[in-house]
């Protein structure tokens, strides 16, 4: 009997090991990254503490043949004559701006900014143990250095809610998220976007902040938010899970309908909402789009989802 026990337990590990390393795609909507970084212009008696919002937006722009999900920065702007403003969050200095495009395609993370008329590979997530991870160090300083690590392990991370592959290296302070980035930060290693994105701060998705640096985290409202507003940021986003899911999806939403569109385009669910739990039984394993809409048919939030 206790042979047979062990078989059972070896098999139940290594089901969730699978399930723990089964990789998860970049985040459609409802996520957004946050930064900050100072400045003190020269010969002005004055510091600035810059924090930017970079936001999954879950719209989409095609250029070139190519779909890209459209990243959207939110930045709000303080300053002091005494030295750098702590992080406090607040309403945005200026409207969202579109600043690139993001698209992926076999684990790989592809980046085209506004005005590119190419593309560049960000993030290869197929890398294995013994790969190296090019990274770039010293940002915002006019001297940046390009360094290297060396994956040596794997392990898994909780980020909104569900497990991704986290890399591991000879640097203890570099690791590579599955579909996100270094550190579980799109923009914080790699790229150009290192010089000029500042510094880290967290990461949320799903209303679950992920915030490795145990720093403040904080949210920026939208230019047009009322002065006056305070408390929980925004509208607050759906509730939408399991990711990837199976047999049934929840949806605890303030929405009217509900779309399902699969990889090709096709709409294969189209229906009002009138439980917090749909039967997805019937749907083959895959890709696809969940948009939500309020009783007028706008579209309120739209979220990528795998079936598996």
């Amino acid at each position: 009997m206790r042979p047979f026990l062990l078989l059972q337990l070896a098999a139940m590990l290594i089901f969730c090991n699978a399930t723990a390393q089964q990789y998860r795609p970049f985040p459609y909507g409802n996520a957004w990254w946050t930064f900050t970084y100072g400045a003190k212009p020269s010969m002005v008696n004055s510091y600035a503490t810059y924090e930017d919002m970079y936001i999954a937006t879950g719209t989409d722009t095609i250029i070139a043949g190519k779909t890209y999900q459209k990243i959207a920065q939110r930045t709000f702007i303080q300053t002091s004559t005494t030295g750098f403003p702590k992080l406090t969050g607040g309403r945005a200095s200026s409207s969202d701006k579109y600043t690139f495009g993001i698209r992926e395609d076999n684990k790989r993370i592809y980046i085209r900014y506004n005005n590119d008329t190419t593309e560049a590979l960000l993030w290869d997530f197929n890398k294995l143990i013994g790969d190296t991870i090019k990274f770039v160090t010293e940002y915002n300083t006019g001297n940046t250095k390009a360094l290297n690590a060396i994956i040596t392990g794997t392990d898994s991370v909780s980020i909104g809610g569900v497990y991704r592959k986290r890399f591991l290296t000879g640097n203890l302070n570099v690791t590579l998220i599955d579909g996100l980035g270094l550190n579980g930060f799109l923009f914080y290693y790699g790229d150009i976007m290192t010089i000029y994105g500042g510094t880290p701060i967290c990461y949320t998705e799903n209303s679950i902040t992920y915030n490795p640096f145990n720093t403040s985290c904080v949210y920026i409202y939208p230019n047009t938010t009322p002065a006056n507003v305070q408390g929980v940021p925004g509208n607050q986003p759906a509730s939408i899970y399991p990711n990837p899911f199976s047999h049934q999806l929840n949806i605890d939403a303030d929405a009217a309908f509900v779309k399902l569109t699969d990889a090709m385009g096709k709409v294969v669910m189209n229906e009002a909402i009138h439980a917090k739990t749909i039967n997805t039984t019937n749907l083959p394993a895959g890709l696809y789009i969940l948009t939500l809409q309020d009783k007028d048919g706008n579209t309120t939030e739209r979220r990528k989802l795998i079936k598996e």
